[in-house]
């Protein structure tokens, strides 16, 4: 049996940190190490990596500037030894179970790439996100004709759902983008699976072991923020289209690739207002930005298949009916602060 290297990137998580680290002590022996990179942290992560670092020997803390996440599991990659490479954002935890539940898989189908589901914890809820209803192992051909319905349902954007065979890794995450390199990491991994292993092979598990936290309050954003956000999912949109046509050899569902962009584009208009410095002024920017963006208007026709509140959202952006929209989204705001009680 193949070993684990488990790669968990650490900045300023000291309220986190104590319990991801323990659920990745609770794996069983398919774990060999866990390489905690500590990014230049400011608060005490480092301190709490170390503490741990003399209870586990399996445990092993690399301390380095900060330069990122991306720079961080890049760090990871080059240290770690283990057949098989998983990857653990510091925020986030992961059942007793997963390593050996991924690793298992992985060796009995001989494959390739093993996905499972996740919780998503967010606003107090937890919504459960299952790739399918029972353990899926395809060739690649078969894999193609799924592509499109992972993708859509957000299973290949994140790496943390995932185990790779570390020998299939030749491209490391891309340190010059600020949003999509996962996808873009998991899109290269993909198609070395295509070129490099002799069967190509991928499985999906349904079970959601993975837990991923997301910070409600951690947003902080503004129209240039938004526009390099716009920039930067005209290139991911561009190049899954590329994997799709060239690498998958397919054509045909090109638009449900082009709703994603519309989805996260409208997304993207309608929690700007979450940001409390946020005001009608800086929407106003931020949406005649988006409207006025070539590529976003070429791909935004005859969209069908969005949520209800984006959809509505969508009906009123290419209508230029800017003062509605700004009227729904801070109407959402006042929902969501609701809910959250």
């Amino acid at each position: 049996m193949g070993k684990i290297s488990i790669i968990v990137p650490v900045y300023n998580s000291q309220n986190s940190l104590r319990r991801c680290i323990e659920s990745l002590m609770a794996q069983d022996e398919s774990v060999s190490e866990i390489l905690l990179i500590n990014d230049g942290s400011t608060d005490n992560s480092f301190k709490i990596c170390k503490e741990y670092e003399a209870r586990d020997a399996r445990i092993h803390v690399i301390d380095k500037k900060n330069e990122g996440v991306s720079e961080a599991r890049n760090t990871g990659l080059l240290y770690a030894k283990g057949e098989y490479i998983q990857f653990v954002d510091s925020d986030d935890f992961i059942e007793p179970d997963m390593c050996k539940t991924l690793m298992e898989e992985m060796e009995a189908k001989g494959a390739d790439l093993c996905i499972c589901g996740f919780h998503h914890l967010f606003a107090g809820k937890d919504v459960k996100k299952s790739c399918g209803d029972y353990i899926c192992t395809m060739g690649y051909q078969e894999f193609a004709g799924e592509f499109i319905g992972l993708y859509q349902r957000g299973y290949l954007n994140m790496p943390w759902n995932k185990l790779y065979k570390k020998e299939l890794i030749t491209d490391y995450f891309d340190a010059d983008l600020s949003l999509g390199e996962d996808l873009i990491f998991n899109l290269s991994y993909l198609e070395n699976i295509k070129e490099k292993s002799p069967h190509p092979v991928i499985v999906t598990i349904p079970d959601p072991l993975y837990y991923y936290i997301q910070n409600p309050e951690a947003r902080t954003l503004s129209s240039g923020v938004g526009q390099d956000k716009l920039a930067l999912s005209a290139c991911l949109c561009k190049n899954t289209l590329k994997f799709y046509n060239d690498v998958l050899e397919r054509t045909g569902e090109e638009k449900e690739i082009h709703l994603r962009m519309v989805a996260e584009a409208m997304c993207e208009l309608a929690e700007s207002v979450l940001a409390e410095n946020f005001k009608w002024k800086d929407f106003q920017t931020m949406v005649k930005y988006y409207y006025e963006d070539k590529y976003l208007k070429k791909i935004n026709t005859q969209i069908s298949g969005l949520p209800l509140d984006l959809s509505v959202l969508n009906y009123f952006f290419v209508r230029q009916d800017f003062r509605t929209m700004w009227f729904l989204c801070k109407l959402r705001k006042i929902l969501v602060k609701v809910k959250r009680g």
